[in-house]
């Protein structure tokens, strides 16, 4: 990166040249190498984009009366709370049609107590069942921050997930984790990936996630399956797998 001062030869000159970009500086000419932004379009981040597309279109076919609805019920902004609602039925039921209306009241949670450990579920559990497939997924809600990151594959360690009782009707409970450098880090207010979505019954307490080995920050919020609320997150102690 070099630096020029302005002069009547380089008083013009802006934009970029090959791999060279051309920017003012104070009241000089800053000259850099061209940087191609990163992006790896991986399967999640693939996913979530086509998501807030399909989100879109439905968002630009409401009637004027749904439309007025989602204003009285997020008159901030309405766009963004008919995305958080829809994005997170869709992951629920992701071959439904969401509701195009808003809730019509709170949703203030469910009684279950959850905790969470690695390898091995806790002895006054049922034996813990394998979810088929962890979802990984990145939340795709607008936002200035950068996407969450990834968790890389499902990998050969697994998160045993535990409840005190079966869920209410229509809640599921979402685990969400965060990769650690080790488990004495902080988490972020950001970052956190879903990686499945439990519902917990009678005989069926203690369920297991797949995850790639390594120190996580382990979360957890519920969610009411027929309108896509959410509770607040509810952080546990971090595990390594």
């Amino acid at each position: 990166m070099a630096t020029a001062r302005t002069g009547a030869p380089l008083i013009e000159v802006r934009g970029k040249i090959g791999n060279i970009v051309f920017q003012r500086f104070g009241d000089g000419l800053m000259m850099r190498e061209r940087v191609v932004p990163d992006d790896r379009r991986t399967t999640a981040q693939l996913q979530s984009r086509a998501l807030l597309l399909r989100i879109s279109v439905l968002w630009k076919s409401l009637t004027d009366a749904q439309f007025e609805a989602w204003s009285t019920y997020a008159p901030a902004n309405p766009y963004v709370a008919f995305t958080g609602l829809t994005c997170k039925w869709l992951r629920l039921h992701p071959d439904g049609t969401p509701p195009m209306l808003p809730p019509l009241g709170p949703f203030f949670g469910d009684a279950v107590n959850v905790w969470a450990q690695a390898g091995t579920s806790s002895a006054a559990s049922d034996s813990p069942k394998t979810v088929s497939k962890a979802v990984i997924e990145v939340d795709p809600t607008p936002s200035p921050s950068p996407l969450p990151q990834e968790i890389e594959g499902e990998g050969s360690g697994t998160l045993i997930v535990n409840g005190t009782q079966p869920n209410a009707t229509n809640v599921v409970t979402e685990i969400l984790v965060q990769k650690m450098a080790n488990s004495r880090r902080k988490s972020r207010e950001r970052g956190w990936v879903t990686v499945g979505y439990l519902t917990f019954a009678t005989g069926n307490l203690s369920q297991s996630v797949p995850l790639a080995p390594g120190a996580y920050a382990v979360a957890y919020r519920f969610v009411l399956s027929t309108t896509g609320q959410t509770t607040n997150l509810v952080h546990l102690a971090s595990v390594t797998i």
